[in-house]
């Protein structure tokens, strides 16, 4: 409905719970551009807030000479525990996609220190295995009592030696686009999710390596993005995400990442019922060591 102001009203229910509502039941009247939204009492209005400085912390979409990056966070609720912690140490570029189990406000605490400790860790230069064994013990040393668990995927784009390397804990399977290959490579999970198990059953993954070269393209999503399913038809699946990455036999593009985005969105949160966070990353070009030695 629309007021004669020219604000488009939702007026049927909550904006941070769903739960029904009128404008005379509201808490508070809130106004978002051209929305104007109710919220039913305190609890959601700090939720409400909340979620916006969650998205804050999202990294932003970015580009450089060497690779585009395009991210999205969908969450189902106003706030959640799907993540992605991106830096850049030159020739390497670091991201890892985490998703806490459960929505709303404890999944967010956790992923909030869960990015701390991530940042700390990736700056003394961990390796990837002890990155995901330190996480495992935190999550089991703090949150264990409450089951809570993370799937996590880190990749990192080394550059200087032309490669990928990742480790999954526990994470829905990514997708790598190879240009040489003409076919997407699927990068498998190789150890438990992380604060499942404590250390000596969640053990030392060991990461996958990968030829990358300009061209190929990395897709790094959580569950919420293959769950995604229209009313009456069958979740989108992984298979379903590379045919719409890639329509009409052609390669995946920024425009068509744009557009799974778009769909995804179209659906509405009831649709989704889990976060969902996306990100597709195109490689441009390698450090000047890797081309001078490429063959």
């Amino acid at each position: 409905m629309a007021d004669p102001g020219g604000l488009k009203v939702l007026a049927t229910k909550c904006c941070a719970c769903g739960r029904p509502l009128t404008p005379a039941e509201a808490y508070k009247r809130l106004e978002f551009g051209d929305i104007e939204c109710f919220v039913c009492c305190p609890m959601c209005l700090d939720a409400l807030h909340a979620g916006v400085v969650q998205r804050r912390m999202i990294p932003e979409s970015f580009s450089n000479d060497r690779i585009d990056v395009l991210v999205e966070y969908l969450p189902a609720r106003q706030i959640g525990g799907d993540y992605v912690h991106i830096r850049d140490f030159g020739d390497v570029l670091h991201f890892l996609v985490l998703d806490v189990s459960g929505h709303g406000i404890t999944s967010s605490l956790v992923m909030s220190r869960v990015s701390t400790l991530l940042d700390r860790l990736l700056e003394r230069g961990d390796a990837p295995a002890d990155v995901a064994r330190r996480l495992n013990t935190w999550m089991r040393e703090h949150v264990g009592d409450e089951r809570l668990y993370a799937t996590m995927f880190h990749a990192i784009v080394d550059f200087r030696h032309s490669r990928l390397l990742f480790l999954s804990c526990g994470h829905a399977t990514q997708l790598l686009w190879s240009r040489r290959r003409s076919d997407f490579i699927r990068l498998e999970s190789q150890t438990t999710p992380i604060g499942l198990f404590d250390d000596e059953l969640f053990g030392i993954p060991d990461p996958g390596e990968v030829e990358i070269r300009p061209g190929d393209r990395l897709v790094l999503f959580t569950d919420g993005l293959p769950d995604t399913e229209r009313p009456g038809e069958a979740p989108l699946g992984l298979g379903g995400v590379a045919r719409m990455l890639s329509e009409a036999g052609g390669e995946p593009t920024m425009e068509s990442a744009r557009r799974l985005i778009e769909y995804v969105r179209s659906l509405g949160q009831e649709a989704r019922g889990d976060d969902v966070l996306i990100v597709f990353a195109e490689i441009k070009g390698m450090s000047a060591l890797s081309r001078s030695g490429a063959r």
